[in-house]
């Protein structure tokens, strides 16, 4: 948090606004509290630190090796036999195909043993075999008056959405968009969450927030 206090000075730049999703939620809730003289308003997508469940396989990732075994297992693979895992796993309602996609291009990306060493670190810190070891919630009332967007699926398989229905709940005139997508609801739905962020920036103050979105219904303005 600490390096990103201080551009923010050396640039003599006032309150921000912050956007985070997944892990990068809890980042952009740590900001939040941590400065809030600097937090101008908060997007929480998908957004860690809610709650502890967290899906089997990141939990699992974060055992020794197996972030290793997952990558030579991909790159082992025929391309037809990718292809077919990711139907099968998308048809029979594991997880939408944007999850599976990010997965696959996660692993590409960890190829380098100092990448996945990297991101093990990262994990490790957040992330333990019983769920999320960090949470946010107990510090809610540290955010004080800024504004919060809160952005979810109601198909996502690697944190579940109730846990940003429950801080919606907890945290008086913020702004809730449930959507009909996975973990990624930007990739699913681009031009939505674009537009639900774009919203949540240009609105003024807090008290014109205070929205909820059916689960089945597509999102609509304030």
């Amino acid at each position: 948090m600490l390096p990103l206090r201080d551009l923010l000075r050396e640039l003599e730049l006032g309150p921000v606004s912050v956007v985070g999703h997944s892990f990068g939620g809890g980042v952009a809730m740590s900001f939040g509290y941590q400065f809030p003289e600097r937090t101008d308003r908060l997007g929480l997508i998908s957004s860690g630190g809610l709650g502890a469940e967290l899906t089997l396989a990141l939990r699992a990732a974060s055992v020794p090796g197996a972030l290793r075994a997952a990558h030579a297992v991909t790159a082992l693979s025929p391309r037809w036999l990718r292809q077919l895992a990711r139907h099968a796993v998308t048809e029979l309602g594991l997880a939408p195909g944007a999850d599976v996609d990010a997965v696959a291009k996660a692993l590409r990306g960890i190829a380098e043993p100092a990448a996945r060493e990297a991101f093990l670190r990262t994990l490790r810190g957040a992330v333990g075999w019983s769920g999320q070891r960090l949470g946010a919630v107990d510090r809610f009332g540290l955010l004080g008056a800024q504004p919060v967007l809160l952005i979810t699926g109601r198909r996502d398989t690697c944190i579940p959405y109730q846990h940003t229905v429950r801080a919606h709940a907890q945290l008086p005139g913020s702004r809730l968009e449930v959507l009909d997508a996975g973990h990624f609801p930007h990739h699913e739905h681009p031009d939505d969450v674009a537009r639900i962020l774009a919203e949540f920036l240009a609105a003024e103050g807090s008290g014109e927030l205070a929205t909820v979105h059916p689960l089945d219904a597509a999102p609509r303005a304030s």
